[in-house]
């Protein structure tokens, strides 16, 4: 008697074991809520003209990637070489642009192998005129609000990297350095970049 009873509470307290590992699991902040989310890191490169001269610039981004459909984070670009704009009359002299800020993007159809991705970066840019071997710049340095949309074609080239080509327009705010206006500084830009992330 005393072995069927012990068997009975064994298989009950089974059954209620079973069923509670068959439920879902209570946390703080929701049942999955990162199961979505991923992150992503850019990197390539951007060929542009300021005013008649033209620039190479090194591309940045880092961010977080929700449902592979939405992506939101920081860049930040540089010029890669030096370059002397045409309306520069001084001699021995280069010009450095820097570009930071944040960015936010949309991916169309993401599972397919090729699809569209349009990327919205928004940031406060830099302009520098440097003299040849000086320690220090002379000239001072214009800041402004530079804003850049692009359409690039995105190729899945594994689960995990992407590559990225297509082209952009810059937008630069109002402001005037030296002979260089935001018309001399706005325009298209062709780029080229990989992709390496963690996609939901």
């Amino acid at each position: 008697m005393k072995l069927r009873i012990l068997i009975l509470i064994v298989l009950l307290s089974t059954g209620i074991l079973s069923a509670q590992e068959s439920q879902p699991r209570e946390t703080l902040l929701g049942q999955n809520s990162f199961k979505n989310v991923g992150f992503a890191v850019t990197a390539g490169v951007a060929g542009a003209s300021f005013d008649g001269s033209s620039v190479l610039v090194g591309m940045s981004r880092a961010g977080a990637v929700f449902s592979d459909k939405i992506g939101i984070g920081g860049f930040y670009n540089l010029s890669l070489n030096d370059f002397v704009p045409e309306s520069e009359t001084e001699p021995n002299t280069y010009m450095d642009f820097r570009w930071v800020g944040g960015y936010v993007e949309y991916t169309l159809r993401a599972h397919k192998k090729v699809h569209f991705t349009f990327p919205l970066l928004i940031g406060g840019a830099e302009l520098e005129l440097d003299r040849e071997g000086a320690s220090s710049t002379q000239f001072g340095e214009a800041n402004f609000l530079l804003v850049e949309p692009s359409a690039l074609l995105e190729l899945n080239l594994t689960k995990n990297i992407r590559l990225l080509a297509g082209a952009g327009y810059r937008f630069a705010g109002d402001f005037a350095y030296r002979s260089i206006e935001s018309a001399d500084i706005s325009g298209f830009s062709g780029q080229i970049a990989l992709k390496l992330g963690i996609f939901p």
